[in-house]
């Protein structure tokens, strides 16, 4: 799982912050910044289906402005 830059879809870049693999439906990771960094409504979080098979996205959600 990681926070891209961009948006789910087609303009989903590059990563910007590797988090916490998914146990037992959940993850909690402590990112190094402050929250105001990522709702500008260009970064995603992107929960991949497995570290075989990263191309493979199980969800993406766009991090909303705030």
């Amino acid at each position: 799982m990681h926070i891209h830059f961009g948006t789910c879809g087609p303009n989903l870049g590059r990563v910007r912050f590797s988090l916490s693999d998914v146990v037992k439906g959940q993850s909690t990771t402590l990112v190094p910044e402050p929250l105001n960094v990522f709702t500008d409504g260009n970064h995603a979080i992107n929960l991949h289906k497995s570290y075989a098979e990263m191309s493979i996205y199980n969800a993406c959600g766009n991090i909303p402005v705030q």
